[in-house]
C-alpha cells in the first residue's frame, strides 16, 4: 500500500504501526482556568473535519466556558448555548459529535445533558454503523455477507 500522507503542518506523525486516525484527548478545566475555553477552541480547530469527537463534563464546566467555549462545542455538535441553553452548576453533560466541515456547525450522534436538579446523570445510546467491506485486492480480505432478503410487502 501506499505510504500514509503527511501529517498536517504542527502535528506530529504518528508512531509506526498506529491507525492512520490516531484517538487523541486533551483535558480542559473550565471551572478554574480563565483560559480553558480559548484551549478548548484552539484543541477543537485542529480536530479534521468529518471526525468523531467525545466530550464529557461534569461538576462546575460552566464556570468559564463563556461565548468561546460553547461555539467550540457547537463546532462539535453541542446544542449548548450561552444565552438559551447553558450548562449550570453541577450538570453533567455528554457529547458524541462529528466535526463539521468549513464554517457549518457540527452535527450530535447523541448528546445528554443531566441537570444538577435530577442528579446530573447522563446515559447516551449510540449505535456505532458497521466498519465497511476492506476492498477485495487487500491481503487477507473477507467478502461480506449478503444481505438479508427484504421482508414480501
Amino acid at each position: 500500500p501506499p505510504p500514509p500522507p503527511p501529517p498536517p503542518p504542527g502535528r506530529p506523525p504518528p508512531p509506526a504501526g498506529a491507525p492512520a486516525t490516531p484517538l487523541r484527548y486533551a483535558r480542559f478545566d473550565t471551572y478554574g482556568d480563565e483560559d480553558a475555553a480559548a484551549a478548548l477552541a484552539s484543541w477543537v480547530a485542529l480536530v479534521d473535519e468529518a471526525s468523531d469527537v467525545l466530550v464529557t463534563s461534569c461538576d462546575a464546566a460552566h464556570a468559564e466556558l463563556g461565548e468561546v467555549g460553547y461555539a467550540a462545542l457547537q463546532a462539535l455538535g453541542s446544542t449548548l448555548c450561552e444565552d438559551t441553553k447553558p450548562l449550570e452548576l453541577r450538570d453533567g453533560y455528554a457529547l458524541i459529535g462529528r466535526k463539521g466541515t468549513g464554517a457549518a456547525t457540527g452535527v450530535a450522534l447523541a448528546e445528554g445533558l443531566g441537570r444538577r436538579a435530577d442528579g446530573g446523570n447522563v446515559t447516551l445510546r449510540w449505535e456505532c454503523p458497521p466498519p465497511p467491506a476492506p476492498p477485495p485486492w487487500m491481503p487477507g480480505a473477507v467478502p461480506s455477507p449478503p444481505p438479508p432478503p427484504s421482508p414480501p410487502p
